[in-house]
Parts: C-alpha cells; sequence; structure tokens
C-alpha cells in the first residue's frame, strides 16, 4: 500500500515521524481500511508515541 501526503503544516521533523509510524503500522491501517470499506467496525491502532 502507498500513502500519500497531500497536503500538511507539520513540522519535518514530525513528519518524518508520522510516516515511520504509518509504516509501522501498514497492516494494520489497511486492515482497518478494508473493514470500514465493507461497514464494518475498525479496531484501534497503537497510537504514535
Amino acid at each position: 500500500m502507498i500513502f500519500y501526503v497531500l497536503e500538511c503544516d507539520l513540522p519535518s521533523k514530525k513528519l518524518r515521524t508520522l510516516l515511520v509510524w504509518v509504516e509501522m503500522r501498514q497492516k494494520e491501517l489497511q486492515e482497518n481500511g478494508d473493514l470500514l470499506s465493507t461497514g464494518k467496525k475498525y479496531f484501534k491502532v497503537e497510537p504514535l508515541r
């Protein structure tokens, strides 16, 4: 899966941290997207710390 940041006001260091988190949680985020697209309930993903 590929994620794109279209627009962002985050400082570059925080944006890099966010992108690393997305990469680490890619499978969970994809599973949630699949669940939501079929009308099912999503599950919590470990937050960014």
